[in-house]
């Protein structure tokens, strides 16, 4: 095999799916990357056995050829070495880079030893803009489990059907569930890892385009530009999230999101450190926010609302609540409360085309000194 290409090109690829390389493994080829030039393409490939991340390049190939390379170690030197350009070689199980009057050489394993790609893909599913997913994507991480005695809940739903997308991810704290309308060819459901939820975040990002969805057995095909990436999916069922959402909360105002984020930050300074509960106090015009921890104080603060309905009490994890208010985006944050023992509904006024975003927020319950 033997090659040559820019260093920011290559860079920028290894970039892509260093991510994926595990630190440690009980099988020593995984922290290996697979080099395939052919027919002048550069096909790069990562994986950790859950994941599979694969990249194609055009790049100036003398002589077709397979090789591993240590990845890890490989992408540390190509980081600091001058934007200028490289040429790689290789014979004997050893690979050779050249970057001007630089030279450096890798031990690899064999090449058979690299573990095969789960299937390949049937090009048959649904289909959405990069930056669609992005944003969907960054609406609902955070609202993913890690913990680890409910693995089902370690991962984002994904549901396809012919008229819609949804991503859903709750930690039984909070729940979130996100809507993009369009038709797709096929339909599927499948529970996408935090971990490949959190790369698809990362290289999605410098990606423009369409990404095509597809399931390959157990594992999902994401492929983007020239770009693929294989993850297998959680084994479900994953929760009725439907089951959990209020459908009888009457109370319902307009809050404005920058003036109850900096309002929340404030009094949650004074709240258990543990609990991080606050009392949330709607009436007439007002909305109060407050704790009172004995060991620590206590704070209050109110801010204007257009509502005109009963006046009711109800306590949050101000943290689960921050976190919710910051994803919303909106200027003006639409809030449906039930009762003091019913999830909080929040949602955005307004959000990109007919796009649909929700958020619930488990209640806690409020003592006399909270």
């Amino acid at each position: 095999m033997r090659f040559s290409i820019p260093k920011d090109q290559l860079y920028e690829a290894l970039s892509t799916i260093s991510g994926i390389i595990p630190q440690r493994s009980t099988l020593p080829i995984l922290s290996s990357l697979l080099l395939e030039a052919d027919n002048g393409r550069l096909r790069l490939t990562a994986t950790d056995l859950d994941v599979y991340v694969v990249t194609d390049l055009d790049v100036d190939v003398e002589e077709d050829g397979v090789a591993t390379i240590p990845g890890k170690r490989f992408i540390d030197i190509v980081k600091e070495l001058p934007n200028e350009l490289m040429t790689l070689s290789s014979e004997e199980g050893q690979t050779t880079l050249k970057c001007g009057r630089r030279l450096y050489r890798f031990v690899g394993m064999p090449p058979t030893e690299y573990p095969g790609l789960p299937t390949t893909l049937s090009g048959k599913g649904a289909e959405i803009p990069v930056g669609v997913l992005v944003r969907a994507l960054a609406h609902t991480s955070f609202a993913i489990s890690t913990d680890e005695a409910r693995p089902n809940l370690q991962g984002a739903l994904l549901q396809i059907s012919k008229d819609r997308l949804r991503l859903v991810a709750s930690d039984s704290h909070r729940l979130v569930r996100y809507d993009i309308p369009g038709r797709n060819d096929a339909e599927l459901e499948a529970i996408v890892p935090l971990k490949t939820v959190g790369l698809l975040q990362r290289n999605l990002g410098n990606s423009d385009g369409m990404a095509l969805l597809e399931m390959c057995g157990s594992y999902l095909g994401i492929s983007y530009g020239r770009t693929r990436v294989y993850s297998r999916v959680i084994e479900g069922p994953f929760p009725d999230y439907e089951k959990v959402i209020p459908v009888g909360n009457s109370i319902e105002f307009k809050l404005d999101r920058e003036a109850a984020v900096s309002a929340l930050r404030r009094v949650a300074v004074l709240s258990h450190t543990q609990t991080r509960q606050i009392r949330v106090s709607i009436e007439p015009n007002e909305l109060r926010i407050s704790t009172n921890t004995p060991e620590v104080g206590d704070a209050t603060e109110s801010l204007d609302v257009e509502y005109s309905g009963d006046t009711m009490e109800i306590g949050f994890n101000a943290t689960y609540l921050l976190e919710v208010l910051r994803h919303l985006g909106s200027d003006q944050v639409i809030v449906r409360l039930g009762s003091p023992t019913t999830a909080g509904l929040l949602e955005p006024e307004t959000l990109h085309g007919k796009e649909s975003y929700l958020c619930l927020v488990m209640p806690l319950r409020l003592f006399s000194n909270s």
